[in-house]
């Protein structure tokens, strides 16, 4: 994964949430929007002395804490891979985030604000990689949860709902063995993914997928 550096200025401009006041300068283009990938780590530059008494910060909510989250709570500081060096406006300031990769626990769209004043940033979006390596190895619970959601049944599921449904997949699989019905044969494989390229056949790629 890649190590991305900003350089981040403060200075009056223009964004979504109000016009000619203090704003947040992404190499030197006010409040952009950001397309952050997963796994990658930013680091957003803060050691010029514009930034002096503006931390740069990240939220699920738009606007941060100056927001407002579903509910009607407050937004809260989004912690997640993020670390702080230094005073914003000294010598090695800086704002670091490693974005939680897909495999694991996924990071949610942020927004990067001013922990001190509303207003300064936008949002940050969080993308998955378009190359590299993913893993897909669905639990039973998904299984039956996909299952439920196939048959337009959403909602919370009971703790017996989830139950019935997990007997009713181990007796249909016992019986198929019992019949000798093996309609699938199941192999692990490695996809290098290719960026800019939406499709991959399994039916003629015999490296990644041998018979």
């Amino acid at each position: 994964m890649a190590t991305i550096t900003y350089t981040v200025t403060v200075a009056t401009g223009t964004n979504q949430y109000s016009a000619n006041a203090n704003k947040f300068y992404i190499n030197g283009e006010v409040s952009p929007v950001l397309e952050l990938q997963e796994g990658n780590t930013y680091i957003f530059n803060q050691d010029d002395n514009s930034n002096t008494g503006h931390p740069l910060r990240f939220s699920a909510t738009a606007n941060g804490t100056h927001g407002t989250a579903p509910g009607g709570s407050a937004g809260v500081e989004y912690t997640t891979g993020v670390t702080t060096s230094g005073t914003p406006g000294t010598a090695t300031a800086f704002t670091q985030i490693v974005v939680a990769p897909v495999q694991n626990v996924g990071a949610p769209v942020l927004f990067y604000y001013c922990s001190v004043h509303s207003g300064m940033g936008n949002t940050a979006l969080t993308t998955p990689p378009t190359s590299g390596e993913t893993f897909f190895n669905p639990s039973m619970d998904e299984i039956i949860e996909e299952a439920f959601e196939r048959t337009s049944m959403r909602g919370t599921r009971t703790g017996y709902q989830l139950r019935s449904a997990r007997r009713s997949l181990n007796i249909m699989f016992s019986e198929w063995a019992n019949r000798g019905i093996h309609l699938w044969k199941i192999k692990l494989a490695k996809i290098p993914l290719i960026q800019g390229q939406a499709e991959y056949s399994f039916a003629t790629d015999s490296v990644n997928f041998p018979k």
